[in-house]
């Protein structure tokens, strides 16, 4: 079997767009009652009022959104628990299950699946060419500028967003996939794990 993706059409997956959705749904109620009790000025209300309600409820459905992607929790866990269940019914045995990454060792194959749709793609381990950890990182530079000795002292700050195992497959159509890993402990982990069943 060569790497191929299957569609599990699972209508009930919760996608980003529905949160973001919800939550200008909810910016305009409360606009709309915000500028039915201010009484004077409705229009110039409720229009200054959802901007700014959207502004704040949007940041708070981001961040919740990155705090579920990037642990594993909430909407994507609830997501990967439908996937798995549509899996298993078409013959797939879960012997590990990561963020993003189930394993049938019995078959030999893993499939990888997305946060937010009912996309699996699925490959044996024959197809699997490399793994390696990667993460998304934000470099920031802070410095001070010293005029009697005309130096520069700067300071450099790296944060770490997300980790993530990258996998390279013999697939000219998915040539790279990758699932989140929570910590280094875990990105070491699944790097071990999948080199004990591939390499085996």
């Amino acid at each position: 079997m060569a790497v191929e993706k299957i569609n599990l059409n699972i209508s009930s997956i919760s996608k980003f767009r529905d949160k973001y959705k919800k939550a200008l749904i909810i910016a305009a109620v409360f606009s709309a009652i915000m500028a039915i009790l201010d009484g004077e000025s409705v229009l110039s209300s409720f229009i200054f009022g959802f901007i700014w309600l959207s502004i704040i409820f949007c940041g708070i459905v981001a961040s919740y959104n990155l705090i579920c992607l990037r642990f594993g929790l909430g909407f994507v866990k609830k997501n990967q628990q439908k996937i798995e269940l549509a899996l298993k019914e078409e013959g797939f045995q879960v012997d590990y299950a990561g963020k993003g990454i189930l394993v049938d060792n019995q078959q030999k194959k893993i499939a990888f699946l997305q946060s937010t749709g009912s996309d699996v793609l699925l490959c044996n381990y024959s197809d699997v060419r490399s793994w390696r950890v990667g993460s998304m990182q934000e470099t920031s530079f802070h410095g001070q500028y010293n005029s009697v000795t005309n130096t520069v002292n700067l300071k450099e700050n790296t944060r770490t967003h997300m980790i993530n195992i990258i996998v390279t497959l013999a697939s000219p159509d998915y040539p790279q996939v990758q699932f989140v890993a929570g910590t280094h402990v875990e990105a070491d982990q699944w790097i071990a794990r999948l080199s004990a069943l591939i390499n085996n």
